[in-house]
């Protein structure tokens, strides 16, 4: 998803007592919400800026998917050269990343560690406060309090009960938080042709992009409906193409893996797995697809394992409800595909119905022992 930056509001300056229903008010001129790349760009920015800052992240980790795996940016990693497209604090950012690398200029292959560093000094600006761990209060209607007699925030609630008093606020966060809260008017899934004239919105028909290269029988039983689908199958209708819905592009986790032993965790077989869970995985190696497996691909050996494959680590279908969804909602769909996908890591290694050249690209391969120490060693966010 697009990350909403936002500018909603704007009141005159001053000190002001608590709030009413909060425990405390902290003031600022500038209250950013989101501990995304966005969130911190927009924090330092202000802060630069002579503006009183403070940075309200739900996240404990700030930085956004670079702290969370991705580390393998989409810039000079293809056929094409695209640095000088960059600069500003995005520059920076890669700059600083490469002084940790004891290169001279921008590097855009880096650990998640390393950006997480990186983001911690950048933030480290005279006038700026961060408040790491900080989310709105829900319902979110109840998270923004108004000028009185005006459409104008003047603060807004937090799940503890400190409130956040600014003249400017910005959404920065993954998914417009703020602005649901602000009743900001959004539009979640995909938006059929007719709304704005166009021919290539909503649901999309047959085509040759990203589609299996053959045709397997979705049912537990071959050929026998009343079976039943197997998991990760969704039951329900494609619709007509053209036509909008509500379906979301599918999550995973961007994950750092090495060969290290020295520097990794083993894959375990994980507390309730069930090798039944991936038997779409196994048909289509028996059908001749070629399954996805790591490659190192940023410093020090480790991976950004992604999932752009036909059939990947993303957990489709499962996730539609998380944009508009609560904390309690998404935590469980986070857990889903958590374990969705640690079940998939140890069945390409060890299922013995996969051909010997997967498992063998899969073996030796665990998660890396030096990041996300606090967290069993695995992303804390999903990679929305």
């Amino acid at each position: 998803m697009r990350i909403a930056a936002l500018i909603l509001a704007l009141w005159p300056a001053g000190a002001r007592a608590a709030e009413p229903g909060c425990l405390g008010t902290r003031q600022s001129d500038v209250v950013v919400y989101g501990g995304t790349a966005a969130g911190a760009a927009a924090a330092v920015t202000a802060a630069r800026e002579g503006r009183r800052t403070v940075l309200v992240a739900p996240e404990r980790h700030v930085g956004g998917h670079a702290v969370e795996g991705l580390g393998s940016s989409d810039i000079n990693n293809h056929w094409f050269r695209n640095e000088t497209a960059i600069g500003g604090i995005a520059r920076e950012f890669y700059t600083r990343v490469g002084k940790k690398y004891g290169q001279p200029g921008a590097v855009y292959q880096f650990e998640a560690h390393v950006a997480e560093a990186v983001y911690a000094e950048m933030l480290r600006q005279p006038g700026l406060e961060v408040a790491a761990g900080t989310r709105l209060l829900e319902p979110l209607e109840k998270a923004v309090m108004w000028k009185a007699g005006e459409k104008r925030l003047r603060a807004i609630r937090t799940a503890g009960g400190e409130c956040f008093a600014g003249e400017q606020f910005i959404d920065a966060s993954v998914e417009g938080d703020l602005l649901a809260a602000a009743g900001v008017t959004t539009t979640v899934g995909r938006e059929g042709n007719a709304v704005y004239g166009e021919s290539r919105n909503g649901i999309r028909g047959e085509n040759r992009y990203r589609n299996f290269p053959m045709r397997l029988d979705p049912y537990r039983i071959p050929g026998d409906p009343t079976s039943g689908l197997l998991p990760t199958i969704q039951d329900e209708a494609l619709g007509t193409p053209g036509e909008g819905d509500r379906r979301i592009q599918g999550f995973c986790f961007r994950l750092c893996l090495t060969r290290n032993p020295a520097r990794q965790r083993p894959i375990a077989r994980p507390a309730g797995y069930r090798a039944e869970t991936y038997e779409l995985y196994r048909r289509y190696a028996r059908a001749g697809g070629e399954l996805f497996s790591p490659a190192a691909n940023l410093p020090n050996g480790k991976t950004d394992l992604g999932s752009w494959h036909d059939l990947s680590a993303n957990l489709y279908g499962m996730n539609h409800d998380w944009p508009q969804a609560g904390t309690e909602r998404r935590s469980a769909i986070y857990k889903d595909h958590r374990e969705f996908v640690q079940g998939l890591l140890w069945f390409m290694a060890n299922d013995e119905a996969l051909p010997a050249r997967t498992r063998e690209a899969w073996r030796g391969w665990g998660l890396c022992a030096d990041e996300f120490t606090d967290n069993g060693n695995w992303p804390h966010q999903i990679y929305v």
